[in-house]
């Protein structure tokens, strides 16, 4: 994907078209109707399920596409784009943005996050967008090289930033995402710990995320 898809995407509205197996809408067909009166109706990009809805979408508009890959299993609680393979499956099958889990759960066949995002960058060629539920794991995924952070998993996952809420988490993040880029820490590695460490202080006083030092837990 060209470079300009962060322009395609600042200040719009993307919008997911998605349907569990066994809705009635559960057809690519059907989904990629919905993407394009989406499109019609001002949506700068989509967020979309699974191949074969992606190829069909894929047909009918121009704008960015973020996708993911659903897959539930006993092994993992993680499911949205849980592995490589998945990630695969999707830029494959017509994906600008993958789109995967960035808890701080375990993930399958021990598949790790600090690996799997530097591989689809350099092997796929697509931008990944983490989806979070805290506000450390999007610290964590943002240091990782994530291109997006999202606060699609919060409230999902048992846990929550300091228990407040989806709203206080996007207000937070929103406010970090602005420090992040005022500080420089994804733009340069010379003193990123000491920014990091200033830049969470304003984010969340009184906390310690695990990414300042020592071994993370999120993989």
């Amino acid at each position: 994907m060209d470079a300009g898809w962060q322009e395609r995407l600042r200040g719009g509205v993307i919008v997911s078209c998605q349907a569990r197996a066994g809705h009635p809408l559960h057809d690519p067909v059907v989904i990629a109707a919905m993407a394009r009166a989406a499109v019609a109706g001002g949506a700068v990009g989509l967020r979309i399920n699974g191949e074969a809805d992606l190829r069909e979408v894929r047909r009918g508009v121009d704008v960015p596409l973020i996708g993911l890959r659903k897959m539930w299993s006993a092994e993992s609680p993680v499911y949205i784009t849980p592995t490589f393979a998945d990630a695969k499956a999707i830029a494959d099958a017509g994906a600008d943005i993958v789109a995967l889990d960035a808890t701080a759960r375990p993930r399958p066949g021990g598949e790790r996050l600090d690996d799997l995002i530097p591989r689809i960058h350099q092997l796929l060629g697509r931008p990944v967008m983490a989806d979070v539920a805290t506000l450390d794991e999007g610290m964590r995924a943002a240091a990782l090289g994530a291109d997006i952070v999202s606060t699609t998993l919060s409230g999902y996952t048992g846990q929550d930033i300091r228990g407040t809420g989806r709203l206080r988490t996007i207000r937070t993040w929103s406010w970090c995402a602005t420090w992040q880029v005022r500080c420089g820490c994804r733009s340069s590695r010379k003193g990123a710990t000491a920014r990091r460490r200033r830049w969470w202080r304003r984010c969340a006083p009184g906390r310690s995320p695990s990414w300042l030092g020592g071994q993370s837990p999120i993989r």
